[in-house]
């Protein structure tokens, strides 16, 4: 299933066994043409795709994001002083599930006006950004949020 329609930027993830109520099975983001982490088919989907929907975009929406928009050469990425908040002056949200993390994938996150920029690396690469509209943001997570609603489609496996 794929959730966004703009090809740089979509979420992806397939039902591959269905344990319920644990259904397994990959789940990236693809970013300009590659899909991160891009590996280890069998995340629980139902836990990653929560923690995205009900977890984070609240938490990403509500958070008082002072707009700062430093330059990506610029900011501190230490993910456990972010984490803990003590580096609030950069103002960035640490975005992460069990299968991104688990996998090498680390995201964070501020917005800025309407765009949501997203600062993501795999295992030891630099970081990079990627800049989005807040409203295709919105959309996406309000599909995952259906998609969990819905109960996921049930499969035989």
């Amino acid at each position: 299933m794929i959730f966004g329609d703009d090809v740089d930027f979509f979420i992806q993830f397939d039902v591959l066994f269905n344990n319920n109520p644990y259904p397994l099975g990959p789940l990236n983001i693809w970013i300009d043409g590659r899909a991160y982490p891009g590996k280890d088919p069998t995340v629980t989907l139902t836990v990653n795709v929560y923690n995205l929907v009900e977890i984070f975009f609240e938490e990403i929406l509500n958070h008082p994001f002072k707009g700062s928009n430093i330059p990506l050469d610029k900011l501190n990425f230490d993910a456990y002083e972010i984490f803990e908040k003590k580096v609030n002056d950069q103002d960035l949200f640490y975005w992460a599930t069990e299968g991104f993390w688990d996998n090498g994938l680390s995201l964070m996150c501020e917005i800025v006006g309407d765009s949501l920029r997203i600062f993501y690396k795999q295992d030891d690469e630099l970081y990079r950004e990627k800049v989005i509209p807040l409203e295709y943001y919105k959309n996406i997570m309000i599909q995952l949020d259906q998609w969990l609603k819905d109960g996921y489609p049930k499969q035989n496996n």
